[in-house]
């Protein structure tokens, strides 16, 4: 669940964009191939790091992507997995990625990620057992943590946009961002964030029309079926500013 102040555009990855064809004799030439994809100046960089296999973060304008030399050799159709997986999470990108990695690295084995679901004013555990019982049928089979609350930003202009929950298909897992384990934020928006999460898990992703799409009409009507939904729009409304000035510690 993300909330945006400026919402950042993405071309969807397609065949009329030529993949390069000599990866491995020349790397840096994929740069060229995303930028088209992402409008925006991409920076990537091959490690040998086992433990992180890819991370990447938009700094100034700039999407800053770290890889593993195994996706060097990797194929046309993993670094459009990779791109869609960069741009929306795309919990189905994520599997093929993850398959590649195994079987490309057998003995690579992906860290299990630490999971703390009680903070110091709310309990995602007890929030995420009651909305599994009331709406569920307790088919949610996941699990559920805060997220890390990151390095401080003293001085730093404020954020202008923040993912208050999200959803990691491969990892099974809910992380709800810290900024909402605070005490003027009420349980029920804390819930209503959860259940947002929890429908992805239940619903799956549609395609249509070959496109992903992670918020379909009946996603989109479920949670607006949540009752305190014109309730958690009016406090976000009012406390939106509040949240995105949040700095941790």
């Amino acid at each position: 669940m993300s909330i945006l102040r400026n919402q950042l555009k993405f071309a969807e990855p397609s065949s009329e964009v030529p993949f390069p064809s000599f990866v491995k004799e020349r790397p840096e030439l994929v740069v060229n191939w995303l930028e088209q994809f992402f409008e925006c100046p991409v920076a990537v960089k091959f490690t040998n790091n086992r433990s992180t296999m890819m991370s990447w973060r938009r700094e100034k304008g700039t999407l800053r992507i770290r890889l593993h030399q195994l996706f060097v050799n990797a194929p046309e159709p993993i670094w459009i997995s990779l791109a869609h997986y960069w741009a929306h999470e795309d919990p189905a990108s994520g599997g093929i990625i993850d398959a590649y990695i195994s079987d490309n690295l057998p003995d690579y084995k992906r860290e299990s990620p630490t999971v703390n679901g009680v903070g110091k004013h709310h309990d995602l555990l007890q929030l995420f057992d009651a909305l599994n019982e009331r709406f569920f049928h307790n088919r949610c089979r996941i699990q559920i943590t805060w997220g890390k609350p990151g390095r401080s930003r003293t001085g730093v202009r404020s954020r202008k946009s923040i993912q208050l929950g999200a959803y990691i298909d491969s990892d099974k897992l809910i992380r709800i961002h810290p900024c909402l384990d605070q005490r003027f934020v009420p349980n029920y928006y804390v819930a209503w964030v959860i259940f947002h999460e929890m429908l992805h898990e239940v619903l799956g992703v549609e395609q249509v029309n070959g496109r992903r799409q992670t918020h379909p009409p009946e996603f989109i009507a479920l949670e607006e079926s949540f009752p305190d939904f014109e309730r958690c729009k009016e406090w976000e409304k009012r406390h939106l500013g509040r949240l995105l000035k949040f700095r941790p510690g």
